[in-house]
């Protein structure tokens, strides 16, 4: 019965029907068990030996002496194979032993295949502590902070790491590297990035493509910090020191180049930077790269290639659930929910945005939980969850634009204008100080409305030739001066600039968001005019929420000009668009101004699904919605079945559906129009 030892450290022990126990205690004889099943301690049938409860399991192997144990260990060792023997040998070493070390780090090879990092970490762990010599037992340890990496646990990284030694300089270098990306994201990138830089420094002559490496980390650092100036520096220097040499850096390294480039208003070159390297991050493992793959699918949202935006970030989510890598859901979930709440799938977007906080906050990732919860701040923004976008906010603590663009469209939609003045001016020196386009935050048609608003016409207006300068003709006009300058120019050559097209590359939203501010703008005779052409452009822009905005703004006008008839057909747009998203203080000031016309604003839509449901409910029934079973919505979820069915119950309660049929008709009535499967809305009216 002391056969039943725990296989790991700090294990319980196991059932003593699993193969080897039994097999361990078939050397003994039925009369040599016989006291303690007598005593009720054990139980023998259909050949297998079984305790009566896991307590008495625990308290039999504890109360035997070590040498007990260790013989116990012995005797399961040699009647295992695999992973079960390695730890079995490893539970009965009492001194370092490279073949017992060699036997678990290939037990943690084979648990880090099958996605369990967790696992191999453990297994690497103890097989270190059995390395007897000291560059292995460091090479073991960097191998066990690399997967407690992708498992989450970024505390325990660092303490593998500060335990790995040695006097080998590029193993050294190695541990550096992954001590610089673990101290980056518990929060101090800063500091990680300059020491990055230093190791990279140290090492470029005797491996510049280990050096490469290491500058391609620092530039995710200042991703972290946002300083695309020094993203791009630190780029530049990884793709230089890799050219030729290591192909995935250099292709990363542009890919973070166009990244930035883009972000600062070089649309044309960074797109042509993003294709170049699409093939190998469509290929390549995204575990390896999450920021960076995840800043190609934020890139792509910023210039409206939806489709592109989309593959890259499903992608790398796919990979990470499949791994059950934690910490690499954080900065694509949160990427995820921007795109989609420009989309307008706002119940999905706060879904995405609520889980990277979540495991931001579990997996102790302090440097991404800013970027989660600026996401998750922008959807309560738009859907009205006043306290907690003010809370969320707070909580973050950061300069980051997207966090005034969520609290400044806040106070706008409550009417609160000196407020919502105050706070996206802050956001509006944030983005002029990194230097970034108008594309990035959505924030500067807001300032612009709260200016008239205020009746400040001429800020507006400068305000409006900033957002213009933005658009495709006004990237035109700066590649015309670039050309004139071109030993000036850093990207490409002014050949090069001047062969890329110009019109219709690029994000169309700045052209929509501007002519909707100069209806703001023009005067009585002509404001409808401009407002026209604001809606021609939207049509081709799948943003209904922006679309929704521009059919607000007309309909105001329409009715401060006494045009009421004429202002009721865009106020009831609106006001359908604002209720289909749950934006609950766009649609009440909609249904006011309707109201103001003499028309009927209607019957109240049912609440949003977003409004219903707590944050873990609405991520259950978003997948739950896509088709996943109880199984796959608990995996992709971290969660166990019996938790999502017992959620599922309280969905169904507070939806007031039957079914799984009736949640994804409702969750489908909830997409805008040209996303809705029209099998499944002629199910939900038949």
């Amino acid at each position: 019965a002391r056969a039943e030892g725990p296989p790991r450290a700090g294990a319980a022990a196991p059932r003593a029907d699993s193969p080897s126990a039994s097999t361990a205690a078939g050397a003994l004889s039925v009369r040599d068990l016989e006291p303690a099943e007598a005593a009720g301690i054990v139980v023998l049938a259909g050949g297998e030996l079984e305790f009566r409860h896991p307590l008495m399991r625990s308290a039999v192997y504890h109360g035997a002496a070590p040498a007990e144990r260790r013989a116990a260990h012995a005797a399961l060792a040699a009647a295992s194979e695999g992973a079960e023997r390695a730890w079995q040998l490893a539970a009965c070493a009492v001194a370092p032993d490279e073949e017992v070390a060699a036997a678990l780090e290939a037990a943690a090879l084979e648990a880090r295949g099958r996605g369990a990092h967790a696992t191999a970490a453990r297994d690497l762990q103890r097989a270190a502590q059995l390395t007897p010599e000291a560059g292995p037992r460091a090479r073991r340890l960097l191998a066990a902070a690399g997967d407690a990496v992708r498992s989450g646990e970024a505390e325990q990284a660092a303490v593998l790491l500060d335990d790995a030694h040695s006097d080998d300089p590029l193993l050294v270098a190695d541990i550096e590297r992954l001590r610089g990306h673990v101290e980056m994201r518990r929060g101090s990138p800063v500091e990680a990035g300059e020491r990055l830089v230093a190791e990279a420094d140290r090492v470029r002559g005797r491996d510049p493509r280990r050096a490469a490496a290491m500058f391609l980390e620092a530039s995710v650092a200042h991703l972290m910090t946002g300083d695309p100036a020094g993203l791009v520096a630190a780029a530049e220097k990884a793709r230089a020191l890799s050219a030729g040499t290591e192909p995935a850096v250099e292709l990363l390294a542009t890919a973070v180049i166009g990244q930035a480039q883009i972000a600062l208003g070089e649309i044309e070159p960074g797109i042509a930077e993003l294709r170049a390297c699409e093939p190998y991050l469509m290929e390549a493992d995204p575990l390896g790269m999450v920021e960076i793959v995840g800043m190609a699918g934020h890139a792509w949202i910023w210039v409206e290639d939806w489709d592109r935006a989309t593959k890259t970030l499903d992608r790398v989510l796919r990979a990470a659930r499949d791994a059950s890598a934690v910490s690499a859901l954080i900065h694509p979930l949160a990427a995820k929910a921007h795109l989609d709440l420009r989309r307008g799938r706002w119940a999905s977007a706060l879904a995405s945005a609520s889980e990277a906080v979540e495991l931001a906050e579990d997996a102790g990732q302090r440097a991404l939980l800013p970027h989660a919860l600026a996401a998750l701040a922008l959807v309560e923004a738009g859907l009205g969850h006043e306290a907690d976008c003010r809370a969320h906010v707070e909580q973050a603590r950061s300069d980051d634009p997207y966090l005034s663009a969520a609290l400044g469209q806040l106070e706008l939609a409550l009417g609160r204008i000196p407020e919502a003045i105050d706070v996206l001016e802050t956001g509006e020196r944030q983005l002029r100080r990194r230097g970034l386009s108008s594309i990035v935050v959505q924030l500067r048609p807001d300032l612009i409305e709260a200016y008239v608003r205020a009746g400040r016409r001429e800020e507006a207006e400068a305000q409006l030739a900033l957002l213009e300068a933005d658009s495709a003709e006004g990237r035109a006009a700066r590649r015309a001066a670039a050309a004139e300058a071109a030993s000036n120019v850093r990207a490409l050559r002014a050949d090069s600039l001047a062969a890329l097209p110009v019109i219709g590359v690029g994000p169309r939203w700045v052209r929509a968001a501007a002519e909707r501010c100069k209806g703001l703008l023009a005067p009585d005779e002509d404001f409808r005019t401009v407002f026209e052409g604001a809606l021609k452009l939207h049509a081709d822009l799948p943003m209904p929420f922006e679309t929704a905005r521009t059919q607000l703004a007309l309909g105001e006008r329409l009715r401060r000009a006494k045009q009421r008839a004429e202002a009721r057909e865009p106020l009831t747009q609106a006001l359908d668009e604002f209720e289909r998203l749950g934006a609950k203080p766009w649609a009440e000031r909609a249904r006011t101004e309707l109201r103001a016309t003499g028309g009927s604003a209607g019957g109240r839509r049912a609440p949003a699904a977003a409004d219903q449901l707590t944050p873990h409910e609405l991520q259950i029934a978003v997948l739950v919605a896509q088709g996943m079973t109880n199984r796959e919505a608990a995996a992709a979820l971290f969660l166990s079945p019996k938790t999502i069915e017992y959620h599922l119950g309280q969905i169904y309660r507070k939806l007031d559906v039957r079914g799984r049929a009736q949640l994804a008709r409702l969750m489908a009535m909830e997409l805008p129009e040209g996303e809705r499967d029209p099998a499944v809305l002629a199910d939900a009216l038949s």
